[in-house]
């Protein structure tokens, strides 16, 4: 092993750092919730973490609001993540749609968090997250992928893997395994569903299978391997990110046995990681940047997308979409931006048929930043963040429809800079969790520079949160059933149940590894 890694690190040509007395791991499970963790405690598909879990302490924490990955590593990595309102979100005044997933995007918004202070992953590692930290190396990091970055990304990734050739089987095996898991489980999902249940087709969302092989097989070995190696070259820092449950629990649904095997494969990487760990010298920290919850789908409860009904509403049209020739229309239109060239072509006969409209022009009037369960609005109107009688004055009824639909749980917009939570129930909060936590996050919350005109929650409907990506059958990035909780395993004793937010970590590493 120590000869594998010798040989792959001078093929690289990376230096060996200077051994330091203090250095760290810090392992992070997307999505695995501090109620998971401990509903699967004991369980075979967490045997190794359930093991560690009796030696080291683990604390809850709240993630805070939005209880989304790059909020969350924003205030873990920085110290400060006040410009990160959801995944995505808009600049009225730049004309700019946002996503963190979007190279460029992240590139830019870490360029601001540098300027707060210094990430606590300088000089180390960052593997597989939506931010470096200020790492000196980086692998499938999303401002390493920007075109303007300096940081070497893709070659380092492909180099894994062409200089060390026993893992390319490995990572074959897995890659065609969960791509045929992937197609059984829909089959039986399709099989096994009740009356009133939503399942994803295997051939609505063909990507998935693809995306899903390159997470789980891929991705996930490459990350490994390379965490391994950083250790064997003593890099000082080192935080490593799996993403696989988190898309599959979108995908196939909170709770579901598919998700769980996926979170078997990490807790054996896991284990593998923290026997190097202890080899190598290194502190020992796994966390979760949240939980995530059951969810359905408002455009399969509506026949259509938080957007459409929107500009229904403002446009004074019809705001119920038909079931038969209408949806099979609208569906298209949204299936031929997600096919394939081939399927594509074959889509474009159908849209045809079904005499499917060009987008209008009018719809760029509304711009909505989804995700998940939540999203942000944007009247394109005016620049500036609009107060609600503004946005009654411009598009009247708008925000009364939207506080009435049985799909949104609540609103919240501003006027004359106070916090305003609109819903048609009374104390709505309690609903949701912590009534008091809740309202004194939110007051934060609205303050960032992004947050939208309006902000939207879906409903909690039959212990289910109502959610705005139309795939989504389990749910974050809002609040609600505990999605705001994760947590935080360590060697020493920590108690983080009554934080604010994820930025209490970044006090664990800024003062013990500077």
């Amino acid at each position: 092993m120590d000869r594998k890694f010798g040989f792959l690190r001078k093929k690289l040509e990376l230096r060996k750092y200077q051994d330091r007395e203090k250095k760290f791991i810090l392992v992070m499970i997307d999505a695995l919730g501090y109620d998971t963790l401990m509903d699967l405690k004991g369980s075979k598909y967490l045997p190794f973490l359930s093991k560690l879990m009796t030696r080291y302490n683990v604390t809850s924490y709240n993630v805070g609001i939005p209880t989304t990955t790059p909020y969350v590593q924003a205030g873990l990595f920085y110290n400060y993540n006040k410009i990160i309102p959801g995944f995505r979100f808009r600049d009225k005044k730049k004309k700019w749609d946002m996503s963190t997933a979007d190279p460029e995007v992240a590139y830019y918004l870490e360029s601001l968090l540098k300027e707060k202070n210094k990430g606590i992953l300088e000089g180390g590692s960052s593997l597989g997250n939506m931010f470096t930290g200020g790492a000196e190396r980086n692998l499938f990091t999303f401002p390493g992928m920007h075109a303007n970055s300096r940081i070497t990304n893709v070659r380092d990734v492909l180099q894994v893997l062409v200089f060390n050739p026993f893992s390319i089987p490995r990572v074959l095996y897995y890659m065609v395994k969960d791509f045929f898991v992937e197609f059984y489980e829909n089959i039986d999902d399709q099989l096994k569903k009740k009356k009133g249940d939503f399942v994803n087709w295997f051939f609505f969302y063909p990507f998935f299978p693809f995306f899903r092989f390159a997470i789980n097989g891929f991705v996930r070995e490459v990350l490994t391997e390379a965490a391994i190696l950083e250790m064997k070259r003593k890099s000082p820092k080192i935080c490593v990110n799996f993403h696989g449950f988190d898309w599959i629990s979108h995908y196939r649904g909170a709770n579901k046995k598919s998700s769980f095997l996926a979170l078997k494969e990490i807790d054996k990487k896991l284990e593998w990681l923290y026997k190097s760990a202890k080899k190598e010298g290194y502190d020992f920290y796994v966390f979760s940047d949240h939980g995530i919850v059951p969810g359905v789908p408002f455009d399969k409860l509506y026949n259509q997308s938080l957007l459409e009904f929107v500009t229904r509403v403002k446009e004074k049209k019809r705001e119920v979409r038909d079931k038969n020739w209408d949806y099979i229309s609208y569906k298209l239109s949204y299936l031929h931006e997600n096919f394939s060239l081939p399927l594509r072509v074959v889509n474009t006969f159908l849209k045809g048929i079904f005499k499917v409209k060009k987008k209008s022009k009018k719809v760029e009037q509304i711009s909505v930043g989804k995700a998940s369960c939540i999203a942000h609005i944007y009247f394109n109107d005016k620049e500036h963040r609009l107060d609600l009688s503004e946005i009654e004055n411009l598009h009247p009824g708008v925000v009364d429809k939207l506080v009435n639909h049985d799909g949104i749980g609540l609103v919240i917009g501003m006027e004359k800079g106070e916090m305003k939570v609109l819903s048609k129930e009374k104390d709505v909060l309690r609903k949701y969790g912590d009534a008091k936590w809740l309202e004194n996050s939110l007051k934060s919350f609205v303050k960032m520079k992004y947050f939208g005109d309006l902000f939207i929650l879906g409903a909690i409907k039959d212990g289910k949160i109502v959610t705005f990506e139309d795939f989504h059958m389990a749910t974050h990035d809002g609040f609600g059933l505990n999605q705001e909780k994760g947590f935080f395993l360590s060697e020493e004793k920590y108690n983080f149940s009554d934080s604010e937010d994820s930025r209490v970590l970044y006090s664990v590493f800024n003062k013990t590894y500077k």
